[in-house]
């Protein structure tokens, strides 16, 4: 009779070689896919933030521009050591007491000047230049050093009149942010109109 012989079974059984190498290519390869799902995904969020930052500098920017645009009576060609120009805009607004109001809006005026803030032209100064009766203040600032100074902010202006006759001053800037190897750009371009040219 013909019997059947089985391999004892060891009680002491451990892993053999293949399987430790198996179970160690099989971790270390979900190690990486979740390593680099990690890194793809911080690099998505570095790079989100650093746009959204250009494109609030740009916002921030088109906000006082219009703003002022608004309140201004006029633009001059030059005031003090500014001379209007492409990337130059000189805005006329009537001086105001202590309670916001116009002083005399025939003849005290306040200065916003928009400048580049160097030769470069990468940032954009906001520089206020109030008359001496005037209750404003007396300011000036980069616009993009609000949040981040490695932000560039640069603009045109150009004022001219509409089929009205009505001055729109048209701006164009853009807002980058720059992160190693890639550059982020946030553009804006628009025109508002000036509600008289003194």
């Amino acid at each position: 009779m013909n019997q059947l012989t089985l391999c004892p079974v060891r009680k002491n059984a451990a892993f053999t070689l293949i399987e430790v190498i198996l179970a160690s290519s099989l971790s270390l390869m979900t190690t990486v896919v979740m390593m680099s799902f990690f890194i793809a995904s911080s690099k998505m969020a570095v790079e989100s933030t650093l746009r959204s930052r250009a494109e609030m500098e740009g916002r921030l920017l088109r906000s006082y521009l219009v703003t002022d645009i608004r309140s201004a009576c006029g633009i001059d060609d030059s005031f003090k050591s500014f001379t209007a120009g492409p990337d130059t805009l000189i805005l006329k607004l009537p001086a105001v007491n202590e309670s916001n109001l116009p002083i005399d809006s025939s003849s005290k005026f306040d200065r916003i000047v928009y400048h580049p803030a160097n030769k470069n032209g990468t940032q954009v100064m906001r520089t206020i230049i109030p008359d001496a009766a005037s209750s404003r203040r007396a300011e000036s600032r980069a616009i993009s050093s609000s949040t981040n100074r490695n932000l560039n902010i640069t603009g045109m202006y150009q004022a001219l009149p509409d089929a009205r006759g009505a001055y729109c001053i048209y701006y164009q800037f853009a807002s980058s942010q720059d992160a190693g190897q890639k550059t982020y750009i946030a553009p804006a371009a628009g025109s508002v109109r000036l509600r008289n040219r003194a």
